[in-house]
């Protein structure tokens, strides 16, 4: 653990920030604690890792108003290796210039699944080129495909 802020679970809803304040304090400086309210957790951050690291060993599994603490440290959030999209909108929303990625389907092929094997665009009904969503299908017939890839 290379962090200072732990993470403080399995508390009783009427812990109060002050409580645990007190209770880190005993291995140290506290800087912050902050629990989230009717969610049963919080975060405690301390003066130095050392002082962190002693908090969690003494206190994980100890009984703390009628509950066992579950203490961990906090991960540092991981930040996504995509940047922003440069139009302002979401990435893969419509209307976006570039649709990439093996998870995109192909524009016109429905909201399906494409097979490698075959070439074809299946949705999950298995039939090839047509939308799953009764609210999206189009007042044309659907498309009968004789190709050697359809499966009967």
């Amino acid at each position: 653990m290379n962090n200072r802020k732990l993470f403080v679970g399995n508390l009783t809803y009427s812990v109060r920030e002050g409580q645990l304040k007190t209770l880190f304090s005993k291995f140290g400086e506290v800087i912050s604690v902050r629990i989230l309210e009717k969610k049963g957790y919080g975060f405690v951050e301390m003066g130095s890792i050392e002082q962190a690291r002693a908090a969690r060993e003494a206190l994980s599994e100890t009984e703390f108003e009628g509950r066992n603490l579950l203490i961990d440290g906090v991960r540092p959030f991981l930040k996504s290796k995509k940047g922003p999209s440069k139009s302002g909108q979401r990435e893969g929303s419509r209307g976006s210039p570039s649709r990439s990625g093996p998870h995109q389907s192909k524009p016109g092929s429905g909201s399906g699944y494409h097979d490698r094997r075959s070439g074809q665009s299946t949705n999950r009904s298995g039939r090839p080129g047509q939308r799953s969503s009764p609210a999206r299908r189009s007042s044309m017939p659907a498309r009968r495909n004789s190709g050697p890839g359809r499966r009967s």
